[in-house]
């Protein structure tokens, strides 16, 4: 399995939009199969981006109840769910190719959204 960002973000701004936490059975992502989104949210749980209780559905799925956005999460969320910051980060890390850790996401939005700002990164 390869850790899409696109998606890593749709399911950020899923739980960010909800007013208590979610249960991962209960999100679908339009284009991404039920196992990439559980792959995900576990990558995200591990990258320190969400939290929740782990346990596995019915079919033996992983599956996360109580799911809630980490300090982390709100970081990475509130520059990522910009689109011109988004685009202007993954503009930047194009050239990787898909290669590139949660950390310099984090960096990339952040330096985005401070240009964005007309300030430059300290």
């Amino acid at each position: 399995m390869t850790r899409d960002l696109e998606l890593a973000r749709k399911i950020l701004l899923a739980v960010w939009a909800s007013d208590r936490p979610l249960d991962s059975a209960l999100l679908r992502v339009s284009g991404y199969s039920p196992d990439q989104v559980a792959d995900h949210f576990r990558l995200l749980q591990e990258a320190g981006l969400l939290d929740g209780l782990p346990t596995s559905s019915a079919d033996r799925r992983p599956r996360w109840t109580e799911l809630r956005l980490t300090s982390t999460g709100h970081d990475f969320i509130e520059a990522a769910r910009n689109e011109q910051v988004w685009t202007r980060a993954k503009d930047v890390l194009a050239s990787a190719d898909g290669t590139v850790p949660f950390d310099l996401w984090r960096q990339a939005l952040m330096e985005a959204a401070l240009a964005l700002l007309g300030r430059t990164p300290t």
